[in-house]
């Protein structure tokens, strides 16, 4: 089937039903950082219990997340009230050993923070410690999907304070970057393979969940961007030339970086782009952090941290 176009993805409702089945389930800030604490502790003493509570804020902002929490936890639930079709019912009920997808879909989870995170997620997916052995052993109410999440969460907040600093490459000339697309080449990319829902996903982020953005290629050339606000209404538009775009990134790019390095990067720029030519409408005044940058000049790892230190971390409230 396929999606409808005016679909509204529901994320401030299902963002707000996962928050609730955790706090039903202990799972937050602490024992989610007491779980990643015990797990690194001995590879990265400096952080503490709260500084590895605070990156699941973080974790619990992409969609990807969301969507395995849900699911899961509406298993879970359904279970536990006997609601589910036979044998699944009795099979998730008794948490049977090799049933597997409860594992599968926290792995799935772990697997959006990289190698760090699955490996993590793996090494202790049978010891179960922390939040998850209560939730493992919890007679009486079906956890079978919670204690694995639990797992992954923890897993997958270790992977961001693991891969928390970028590759200094400044000093290696050995590293070739890929040549420069040609303008037409740039074009026919984000046209063609840049996919919009991810893309809508980054621009998210760097703009701190200021807004719920959709992004649609309205012509070869023609990038558009809508923002809406955390009831769906929509706030406005803006229209981006490709061509300018282009441009705009040539000049300010680092030629020792590759273009297209991951899915951040675009968004990166388009954002940057838009805060330049004062067409991003920031809901907070942000003119303060960016007078904190000293000698105007402008470094692009960090960027959106630094323009928009002044927002919260959270998505905005009603």
């Amino acid at each position: 089937m396929v999606e409808a176009k005016d679909f509204k993805y529901p994320d401030r409702e299902l963002y707000n039903w996962v928050l609730n089945e955790l706090e039903k389930r202990n799972i937050n800030r602490r024992t989610i950082g007491e779980i990643a604490y015990k797990m690194q502790h001995q590879y990265l003493p400096d952080l503490t219990v709260d500084d590895f509570g605070k990156e699941l804020d973080e974790v619990l902002k992409k969609r990807e997340v969301i969507n395995i929490l849900a699911t899961g936890f509406a298993l879970d639930n359904l279970a536990d009230k006997g609601l589910l079709p036979e044998p699944l019912q009795s099979i998730i009920k008794a948490d049977a050993g090799v049933y597997g997808f409860d594992e599968s879909a926290a792995l799935s989870l772990s697997q959006l923070y990289g190698s760090i995170a699955v490996t993590n997620y793996g090494y202790v997916d049978k010891t179960k410690i922390g939040v998850a052995a209560s939730l493992d052993n919890s007679h009486g109410h079906v956890n079978t999907f919670a204690d694995d999440l639990a797992l992954a969460l923890a897993s997958a907040v270790i992977g961001r304070c693991g891969h928390g600093s970028n590759l200094d490459l400044h000093e290696d000339e050995h590293l070739i970057a890929d040549p420069t697309p040609t303008e037409e080449e740039f074009i026919n990319k984000v046209a063609s393979e840049v996919n919009p829902s991810k893309l809508g996903d980054e621009l998210e982020e760097a703009f701190n969940h200021d807004y719920y953005i959709a992004v649609s290629i309205q012509w070869p050339n023609i990038m558009r961007i809508d923002f809406a606000n955390n009831a769906f209404e929509h706030e406005y538009g803006r229209e981006i030339s490709l061509n300018d775009l282009y441009k705009f990134i040539k000049n300010e790019h680092d030629n020792s970086m590759n273009w297209f390095i991951d899915d951040s990067w675009l968004a990166s720029y388009i954002g940057y782009y838009m805060w330049k030519n004062k067409m991003y409408r920031d809901p907070d005044d942000v003119e303060e952090a960016i007078n904190h940058i000293t000698g105007g000049s402008i470094a692009f790892n960090g960027l959106f941290e630094t323009y928009f230190a002044s927002n919260s971390s959270n998505r905005k409230e009603d």
